[in-house]
């Protein structure tokens, strides 16, 4: 419905390049929401936030200050796409979702060599200001990229299920979960049951240890990496004031 009234325009009746494309942002659209819809049902988080901006504006979590070297401060601004949260044995964990159109993969390397600070720098947004979740302390369960894509599935079943399947294991979160059985269970409850799973990055052994290509970190990990992304945004301003302008 959204759809058909932001393209109630005769322009987008003009061509049957532009009825194509209404009707594949149509296709894509529904297959984004139901297997979002679809995840959240597998796990136990439920969704705390939509649009969090953290920033000077009004009515946004404070923003990320970052004290530099020569006594300058620097002040981080952004809008996280959704928060999700769930309370176990009286800890709070969240999971940042940031949605993409293209095939982006989180990668420790990139984290690290600052070319892919962006879900860090959310993620500290939200442990450093828990008082917006109405809590006191917030940890992490993980950091997650969504991509809104409409996958073409080459295979030659004919059970609709199984191909669902497939379609759901393309549409997995990409990005890191905290390595703990727990956090891991909330994620996807089945987890554990099909050694796999078809909403984050994570597989499982025969022997109960995860497969080396499972995106798993424990809590001082995920620690570490905001703290080093912290340390390199200090640096990038520090040498931005000095006149490195360079990317």
């Amino acid at each position: 419905e959204i759809i058909e009234e932001m393209t109630n325009y005769e322009i987008y009746h003009s061509k049957f390049q532009y009825q194509y494309l209404i009707q594949k942002l149509k296709r894509v659209s529904k297959k984004a929401a139901w297997q979002l819809t679809q995840q959240l049902q597998s796990g136990l988080f439920e969704p705390a936030a939509f649009e969090v901006a953290f920033g000077n504006r009004e009515g946004a979590v404070p923003p990320i200050v970052i004290r530099l070297k020569n006594g300058e401060t620097l002040l981080i601004q952004g809008v996280i796409d959704r928060v999700d949260k769930v309370t176990l044995d009286d800890e709070h964990y969240i999971k940042i979702i940031d949605y993409k159109s293209g095939r982006k993969s989180l990668s420790l390397s990139d984290i690290y060599n600052g070319l892919q600070m962006q879900l860090m720098v959310y993620l500290k947004a939200c442990l450093d200001n828990p008082q917006y979740f109405s809590v006191e302390e917030v940890l992490p369960a993980g950091a997650f990229y969504f991509k809104i894509d409409d996958p073409m599935i080459e295979s030659t079943e004919q059970i609709a299920e199984r191909i669902e399947a497939k379609i759901a294991s393309e549409l997995k979160m990409d990005g890191f979960s905290l390595e703990i059985a727990k956090v891991l269970r909330s994620l996807d409850t089945a987890l554990y049951e099909n050694k796999s799973s078809n909403v984050i990055q994570v597989k499982l052994k025969v022997d109960g240890d995860f497969t080396k290509d499972s995106k798993v970190m424990p809590l001082e990990a995920f620690e570490g990496m905001v703290k080093h992304v912290n340390e390199t945004i200090s640096t990038i301003g520090s040498e931005l004031l000095q006149g490195k302008i360079d990317i």
